[in-house]
């Protein structure tokens, strides 16, 4: 079973900026009348949550209430940069340049600068924006020229100032520290080429194509090629160089526009490539001509992939059948042959979902595995066929299905999976004795703590049915011991306690000092890795010996928040043996904001002691109020105390979506701390009204993501009964899938987790669970 407590946490896109340094300890009493200083420090923890508003206010009276004239550059700084990502763009115009003016010996003026360049950028002003961020230059050199060169060359292009642009380019090339430049030189090239220097963008493409292995990459500076030679008079060439692209990068859209190329100069194209090209861009009629041609000119040549891609075509034009007929031309005539073990997947599945024939799409399955039972697909397709079974309310067959996939295929990575399943079947047929023969036998071939934990739950659950309690007691015994932090374990001794699922602690302090808990951690690891006690872990100093802690740090302060995570993370990787940096760099993410980074690294050094998940536990607490932070706690406990959820419960579910990082994006677009669809957000924001003027971008905003998150999260809960379990089922995975769970699950809500039929929504649950209980055990007051 996955786990929660070392994250595998996915990359993410960023979109726009959040802001600088709150610290996780609890926010001082606010006194009557502030010094303008420590308005300043409230604007900055306005800022970084997003609460524009209240970041104006602050700022401004700061301005208002000093003499102090690097106080009053701070508060314009602020204004400024508040004023921008509040689209009051004029304002921060004004701002920026008031301060600037005002205040020459300022040392915020070089980030007034850059925010001036930012601005200029959003008002379209180009040349505006490159003297801007020039200015920037001149008073901060040698820290992020790269960055700042690449956004002037940037600006250059939109006035087509081509030649400035690539002197621009080559500067950030020049001053780059990592490998990833090669859009910095597509950049240089296409302006060689738009200056008509022939030579030398040729030159530069075939730079950039001998030195990326990226595909998309080699096929765009290839096809680039292939233009210059076609303009520069040596046609043969370049349709050489377009043959090059069609037939090595047929996913590349490049690709495409050389095919296109080919064929209006009349020059001849495999069909086999013209197919393939056509498919992967979406000209589905297109390809299936091709592959067509390409079947009755060389029907023993690569037939089996022709076959397989237009199976796919006739799939996505909507052609079932027909798809499934050319995939059985793969499952008849090329036995063995590359997608012959695929064809039989596809044709299943394509029954199975399209033409609502499981019997059909179980015997293909089945199929399989008779004609190839020591093929390492065979246990994976009867643990399908059984699947199949299950969807289709065949509950007997399917509970059959598992049970041979785990006796015939019993050393497979699917044999626990299979018994396991079967046991949930035979428990929803009410044949409990059953169960509990499928999931002993699943015992026998668990190799994970979390299935030995599954397996002994669900032993007790059935004794439970069976009017057995004591039985169910001593297999939920075994459950809790067999993996502590676990879902199973946490959740058998919630049992055991007759506790419901997220129950809240009777009495909590969310109050904890990080300085002094650092002083105690500093100790233990000093003892635990032989530090001599006279190096100073406290000190972050040292760790700017690095180059990318420096720029890492500056970018953090220009408010470039993704790019400076992947300079942070770059070095965290690089010190992930050294016990001494990793602590360093833990607090000193923490004092920054970056929180996901900082949860790792503590994380890190956890791991160098030899700590497993439980035993993270023993570790000075100073390490799990990092791990389990009470980030962003203000703003938590206000949307807790507006939807009635525990503020506990909230941590663990941001947690889980973001690791606390605002500034994130999912693969699947949803964005900010409680990673919320841009769809969902408005229509959240709608329901609400609010907050004034709702923009997508709002979502990276903490102050506001939170409160949409809760509130959402609340729509759930009581459109479901207040059952928490399905309100994360649909919070995860859909309102609509969720309704069609819920009758599979005779209102238990342990089977309903296992009759959910995403993977992901299924772990979602349990990771949030197991969060929770972390969360409950370390706040609560005993």
């Amino acid at each position: 079973m996955e786990r929660v407590l070392d994250p595998s946490v996915p990359t993410f896109t960023p979109t726009i900026l959040v802001t600088p340094t709150p610290s996780p300890s609890p926010t001082p009493t606010p006194i009557p009348t502030p010094e303008p200083g420590a308005r300043i420090k409230s604007g900055d923890l306005a800022f970084f949550n997003g609460d524009w508003d209240l970041a104006l206010k602050e700022y401004a009276q700061a301005l208002e209430n000093t003499t102090e004239n690097d106080v009053k550059s701070a508060a314009l700084l602020g204004l400024g940069r508040t004023y921008l990502l509040n689209n009051q763009l004029n304002a921060a115009l004004d701002t920026l340049n008031t301060g600037i003016l005002t205040y020459p010996e300022s040392p915020h003026r070089a980030l007034m600068y850059f925010a001036l360049g930012q601005t200029h950028d959003a008002l379209n002003q180009p040349l505006e924006a490159v003297s801007a961020y020039q200015n920037y230059l001149n008073l901060r050199p040698g820290l992020v020229d790269y960055y700042l060169y690449e956004k002037i060359g940037d600006n250059y292009l939109k006035t087509e100032s081509y030649q400035q642009a690539i002197d621009a380019f080559l500067s950030a090339l020049n001053a780059s520290a990592n490998g990833d430049t090669f859009h910095l030189k597509i950049h240089i090239a296409d302006s060689y080429l738009a200056l008509n220097d022939l030579d030398t963008a040729l030159v530069t493409y075939q730079d950039i194509f001998d030195g990326t292995g990226n595909d998309y990459i080699k096929a765009e500076a290839k096809r680039n090629i292939g233009d210059i030679q076609i303009r520069l008079g040596n046609p043969e060439e370049g349709y050489l160089a377009y043959h090059e692209v069609v037939e090595n990068y047929p996913l590349a859209y490049d690709a495409y526009l050389s095919l296109v190329a080919l064929i209006d100069a009349g020059q001849t194209v495999s069909e086999l490539d013209r197919g393939l090209i056509n498919y992967f861009v979406g000209q589905y009629g297109l390809a299936v001509d091709a592959f067509t041609r390409y079947l009755r000119q060389v029907p023993d040549n690569h037939a089996d992939t022709a076959h397989y891609y237009m199976g796919f075509a006739y799939q996505k034009l909507g052609e079932h059948a027909k798809a499934i007929e050319a995939w059985q031309e793969i499952v008849d005539d090329h036995i063995n042959e590359r997608y012959w073990p695929s064809a039989f997947d596809e044709i299943a599945t394509a029954m199975f979902i399209y033409q609502n024939k499981p019997d059909d799409a179980i015997k293909t399955y089945l199929d399989f595995v008779d004609r190839s039972p020591l093929h390492e697909k065979a246990p994976e397709y009867l643990y399908y066929a059984a699947r199949i079974a299950e969807r289709n309310l065949d509950l007997r067959n399917a509970a059959r299905l598992w049970e041979r996939a785990g006796s015939q295929f019993s050393t497979s990575s699917w044999a626990f999976d299979s018994l396991f399943q079967a046991g949930i079947t035979r428990y929803r047929l009410g044949e409990f004795e059953n169960g509990i023969g499928s999931f002993q036998s699943s015992l026998g071939v668990a190799a994970a703590p979390g299935n030995v934990a599954a397996a002994y739950l669900w032993i007790g659950k059935c004794y439970q049915a069976l009017g057995n309690p004591d039985a169910a007691q001593d297999a939920w015994i075994q459950a809790s011991t067999s993996d502590p932090t676990g879902y199973y374990s946490e959740r058998a001794k919630d049992l055991l306690a007759n506790l419901p699922a997220f129950s809240a602690p009777a009495q909590m302090s969310l109050n904890f000092n990080l300085d002094i808990e650092r002083a105690e951690a500093i100790a233990w690891m000093h003892t635990t890795f032989n530090i001599p006690v006279e190096e100073n872990l406290g000190d972050y100093s040292p760790l700017f010996s690095d180059p990318r802690m420096v720029r890492g740090t500056e970018l953090w302060n220009l408010g470039l928040y993704e790019t400076a995570r992947r300079e942070f993370e770059s070095y965290r990787q690089d010190i992930s043996s050294d016990p001494g940096k990793s602590f360093r760099l833990t607090g000193y993410l923490v004092d920054l904001g970056l929180y996901r980074s900082a949860v790792l690294t503590a994380r890190q050094v956890l791991d160098l002691a030899g700590m497993d998940d439980a035993g993270t536990f023993s570790a000075p607490i100073y390490f799990n109020h990092i791990r389990f932070g009470l980030y962003f706690k203000d703003l938590v406990v206000a949307a807790a105390g507006e939807t009635d959820f525990h503020p506990l419960f909230l941590f663990s579910v941001m947690r889980q979506e973001s690791l606390f990082e605002g500034f994130v994006t999912s693969t699947a677009g949803a964005r900010g701390l409680m990673q919320i669809i841009p769809s969902t957000g408005e229509e959240i924001a709608r329901l609400m009204a609010w907050p004034p003027n709702y923009t997508e971008d709002d979502l990276y905003r903490p102050f506001v993501n939170i409160r949409l998150g809760a509130n959402y999260l609340e729509r759930q809960l009581n459109a479901f009964g207040g059952d928490l379990y399905q309100a994360l089922a649909a919070y995860n995975g859909g309102a609509g899938n969720t309704l069609k769970w819920i009758p599979l699950s005779n209102n238990d809500p342990d089977l309903f987790v296992e009759v959910i039929r995403f993977s992901e929504t299924r772990n979602y649950i349990r990771y949030i669970y197991e969060l929770f209980d972390i969360y409950r055990n370390l706040y609560q007051v005993q």
